[in-house]
């Protein structure tokens, strides 16, 4: 049986790699260490390979629905059925038994104290934790649980962090419930699209129209970072709200069409046009970056860059346009419009002062 000293500390041996990612993870969403892994630990176990006994039941059950389909049709004999069904279980334990296993050349001491509902799943005596079988102590579960979790893609894992949150919010988009969001120390009313991701799969984002709670101005494409909602204070309103969550399909169309243009990032971003003037290599790079790419055009003739070489216009949001075109360096200048050729120009500057001396 596992066991743990009375204070629920934990102590760990994590890869160099787990303690980077644990980090980061901590440092971007504001979180304290403990808080953090806690979270990781009541969050993930449900889904991870590292909880062999949950897998192992989950392949049962679809194995012996398997066999209970296939008996319909094509009847299996119930001795070869059982030696089929032992042998994929074996396999599979094998498999992922041997994946629970990592590096342990360079090891980051950590410790935690555990919450108390983490210490009853895997310190508990009744029911004992079913991983037992698969670990000798249960720091090693724990450890196999946070270097699985520092794995996975950034996006997964704020999908780890953020799992109930996100089953919420889907739960309300699914049943056309008008959500308050609150966020930055204001509240706002949001008639949802969905929760996706950024086109850089790393953060999600509420995607909706939304105004100011309780005003009466107009409706505005929005998207709200998930990691920013304050979702102690956000809830949905009552279903007998005069105004519902559901949107016309005009509106899905138009949501649609921004996110492709602007991307969920910089859906609050009115579209503006900029000039830009490319070099020969500036337009290379312009073919090789895809990721939040603005359409580029010839200026229309009216236009005070009519004819000039090189020149090009293109439509998008200041903030996109500026987060795409800024690691061009010379190879892109900005003519137009002029906070923007400012913004480039200042931020540049800053650069080069911590070169020089």
């Amino acid at each position: 049986m596992f066991t743990i000293n009375r204070e629920n500390r934990q102590y760990l041996n994590l890869s160099a790699y787990a303690d980077s990612v644990l980090r980061s993870d901590a440092q971007a969403y504001g979180l304290e260490k403990g808080s953090l892994l806690n979270r990781v630990i009541s969050r993930f176990k449900d889904r991870a390979r590292a909880s062999v006994s949950l897998r192992l039941a989950e392949k049962e059950k679809e194995l012996d629905a398997g066999f209970r389909n296939a008996d319909e049709d094509f009847p299996i004999p119930l001795p070869y059925a059982l030696w089929m069904k032992d042998f994929v279980l074996s396999e599979y334990e094998r498999e992922l038994t041997a994946s629970c296993v990592y590096p342990k050349e360079v090891n980051v001491g950590w410790d935690l104290r555990l919450s108390d509902e983490n210490a009853a799943y895997i310190y508990g005596k009744e029911p004992p934790c079913p991983e037992e079988k698969y670990y000798k102590r249960g720091g090693d579960y724990v450890k196999a649980l946070l270097e699985e979790y520092c794995r996975l893609s950034p996006l997964e894992r704020e999908a780890v962090l953020f799992s109930r949150e996100i089953a919420f919010l889907e739960d309300a988009v699914e049943k056309r419930l008008l959500l308050r969001v609150s966020t930055g120390g204001k509240a706002y009313e949001v008639r949802a699209f969905g929760i996706l991701p950024d086109s850089q799969y790393r953060y999600h984002y509420l995607v909706g129209l939304s105004k100011p709670a309780g005003s009466r101005d107009p409706e505005i494409p929005a998207s709200f970072r998930l990691s920013r909602i304050d979702h102690q204070r956000s809830r949905t309103l009552s279903p007998n709200n005069n105004r519902s969550g559901r949107l016309k399909n005009s509106e899905k169309r138009q949501l649609s069409d921004l996110i492709s243009a602007r991307g969920v990032m910089f859906l609050l971003d009115r579209t503006q046009k900029a000039y830009i003037r490319l070099t020969e290599e500036g337009r290379k790079m312009y073919d090789r970056k895809l990721n939040l790419r603005p359409a580029l055009g010839v200026p229309d003739p009216s236009s005070d860059h009519a004819g000039q070489s090189g020149v090009y216009v293109c439509s998008g949001s200041l903030n996109q346009i500026e987060y795409y075109f800024f690691d061009f360096g010379p190879e892109a200048e900005i003519l137009s419009p002029k906070e923007l050729r400012e913004s480039f120009a200042e931020k540049y500057r800053k650069a080069l002062e911590v070169y020089e001396e």
